[in-house]
């Protein structure tokens, strides 16, 4: 079974390339540094328990895993997947917590299912640091954040998207999650057909 690399760069959710540095490890449950890497700004940080990509699992292009495989989550799985496997945080000290709860809670793998087709982030792109001063592709032009418009009033992803056309819906996702509890509240959970909608306001 090949395991994360404990550092890598990836550009998920078409955000720019992130630099992405395992700082803790507790069986399955990881503890990861997100920076830019354009200006080695942090993004934030990612804590899960990682999610078992069996080998012969379908992936997108009719091909198949070639072998056991952990993956890095993808974006569904931070705070709307039942269960959570997935969390942000924006300082060391929060993130430290939420891996400490995590772990008590138990820390063995998620097994995927083997009909279950993996989300664009956790397919293995293969990609491993580059060494300094090498040249590599970029992806899009990252997002500045201060440019995003944020609704004054009660507002769902696809509304925010709406207004932000410019900045991936993965994108938007992740600028909220970051911003609960600082700027931005979970106002409600509208349930439907699929996942439940979240409803998202400013704090005020």
């Amino acid at each position: 079974m090949r395991e994360l690399e404990k550092r890598f760069i990836a550009d998920y959710n078409k955000s720019g390339l992130n630099v992405f540095t395992q700082l803790k490890r507790d069986g399955h449950v990881y503890l990861y540094e997100r920076r830019r890497e354009k200006d080695n700004s942090l993004h934030c940080y990612e804590i899960f328990r990682a999610r078992l990509i069996k080998k012969g699992s379908p992936l997108p292009g009719g091909i198949f895993e070639k072998e056991d495989r952990v993956a890095y989550p993808g974006a569904s799985s931070f705070g709307t997947a039942t269960p959570f496997r997935a969390w942000f945080a924006i300082n060391l000290g929060q993130a430290e917590k939420i891996f400490d709860d995590i772990v008590k809670k138990g820390n063995a793998l998620v097994i995927a299912s083997e009909t279950e087709i993996p989300e664009e982030e956790e397919i293995d792109t293969k990609v491993s640091v580059k060494k300094q001063g090498e040249a590599g592709k970029r992806g899009r032009k990252a997002v500045d954040r201060d440019t995003i418009n944020i609704p004054k009033d009660k507002f769902t992803l696809k509304q925010l998207h709406f207004m932000n056309p410019q900045v991936s819906f993965g994108f938007l996702y992740q600028h909220i999650r970051t911003l609960i509890g600082i700027t931005i509240k979970i106002e409600d959970t509208i349930k439907g057909r699929g996942k439940p909608t979240i409803l998202y306001s400013p704090i005020t």
